[in-house]
């Protein structure tokens, strides 16, 4: 699914072999990777 999706994200505390096809990570979800990520994504677009 990473693949197909075209950039592929994994938070740093993923499973290594996940870890291994993606193309960039953000921090781990004890530390709100995922919104982080989302929050930069978002400000880029207004």
């Amino acid at each position: 699914m990473l693949t197909w999706a075209g950039v592929g994200w994994a938070v740093a505390n993923a499973h290594p072999a996940l870890l291994e096809v993606a193309d960039r990570t953000c921090p781990g979800n004890d530390d709100d990777g995922v919104a982080e990520v989302l929050e930069a994504v978002l400000d880029q677009r207004q």
